[in-house]
């Protein structure tokens, strides 16, 4: 027997992928809550935090849950606020919130909110109290999602046939002054385009990463793009693999499960009940009957090992035995004979950063088969890329 690179030199996808490891939030955790029915459930759309609290958004519902309650049983618990649409006189135009961001500035934290009606437009709301500040309009059709980058500016997108990311220079000292009298379009600076490297349908919601490089797109599934280039780095898969983003699609009589809103947030230390990882994303059961909900979370899997230091190839792989079964191996990889590092495989899943392009050398043994000892050769010949390597025993 020997390990095989099946089709190594296969790309996933040619496309930009550098970025802080740290931000690579592609390991499926689970889900929790699990098709159910907290209270926040019905036509829920958006997540968001603050450095202690959940923001939930329904279509017409915000809600403000301290990090510290279950959310599987939130909804009836005296710390947690929640406010209707309709609570807000200046928000009158509107019957839809979409999935929202928060943002501090100059120590005071804010919800940034889509609100659709016949107009599309973003609201702002202090984050304490969820008291409305300012709306902005803009001359999107739709506005199912907006999202907040490290300097401030503001990105959204249309619905259906996203080819594009627009991205709002924002006048935070206009916001700065509490403006609560009308609708005006100078709190939302000139936009531009970001284009990007496919086209997606259904896009529902977006999050960008602390770094300011990447962003999460809910659309179908999880879409992680370069925001330098717009070149998408990797989807979620449905129902297998790593990065798992299973849902159902199909429409009644069956469970028409339909992606939403997402957030990033560290939760490895305890805080939230039955709550891990680092990316946090809305599923919502629109089959018969009450809506349900799951949000499923994601981490950095401890397999992830960098091996350079600049925007050069990536690689996540697999190792697996003969029946396609999922096993454990030291993989060490070579380049011009000199070992630039190895990785240690979990679940049979391994991931590295940062390659050179060039021929590389794969050393693959397993300590389940201590008599194997195999050499493939395998090529990284885009730069940037991101290569798949499935390795195999035959």
């Amino acid at each position: 027997m020997a390990w095989k690179a099946n089709d190594a030199t296969n790309l996933l996808y040619i496309t930009s992928s550098y970025a802080q490891e740290s931000e690579f939030f592609f390991k499926y955790l689970g889900d929790y809550p699990a098709e159910t029915n907290p209270g926040w459930h019905e036509g829920v759309d958006g997540l968001a935090h603050d450095r202690n609290n959940w923001f939930i958004t329904q279509e017409t519902e915000i809600w403000k849950i301290p990090v510290s309650i279950d959310l599987n049983e939130s909804s009836s618990r005296r710390a947690v606020r929640h406010l209707s649409i309709r609570n807000y006189p200046a928000l009158a135009a509107y019957d839809h919130f979409g999935d929202p961001d928060y943002f501090e500035l100059d120590g005071r934290g804010y919800l940034i909110v889509p609100v659709e009606g016949v107009d599309k437009a973003i609201a702002l709301f202090n984050a304490d109290n969820l008291e409305y500040v300012a709306q902005a309009l803009t001359s999107q059709s739709h506005l199912s999602w907006c999202a907040i980058d490290p300097q401030g500016r503001l990105y959204s997108s249309e619905f259906d046939g996203v080819d594009r990311i627009i991205r709002y220079e924002t006048n935070w000292d206009l916001w700065r002054r509490w403006i609560s009298s009308s609708t005006t379009t100078t709190l939302l600076g000139v936009a531009s385009a970001i284009r990007l490297s496919a086209t997606f349908n259904g896009v529902q919601g977006g999050e960008i990463t602390p770094s300011g490089e990447l962003l999460y797109l809910v659309a179908n599934g999880i879409q992680v793009i370069d925001l330098a280039t717009g070149q998408r780095l990797i989807e979620s898969s449905n129902g297998r693999g790593v990065f798992n983003f299973a849902f159902d699609p199909r429409s009644w009589p069956f469970a028409h499960e339909e992606p939403e809103g997402l957030t990033i947030w560290d939760l490895d230390d305890g805080r939230a009940p039955h709550i891990g990882g680092q990316l946090h994303v809305l599923l919502l059961d629109n089959g018969p009957g009450a809506d349900d909900v799951y949000i499923k979370h994601y981490g950095l899997g401890p397999v992830a090992q960098r091996l350079g230091g600049g925007r050069y190839c990536s690689v996540v792989g697999s190792v697996s035995d003969a029946s396609g079964n999922s096993i454990d191996a030291d993989i060490a990889v070579f380049l011009r004979s000199i070992e630039i590092g190895h990785v240690t495989s979990e679940h049979g899943r391994f991931s590295m950063f940062d390659l050179p392009t060039g021929r590389y050398r794969v050393v693959a043994s397993s300590s389940g088969h201590p008599d194997l000892l195999s050499v493939q050769y395998v090529d990284a010949l885009f730069n940037p890329a991101l290569l798949r390597w499935d390795l195999r025993f035959r």
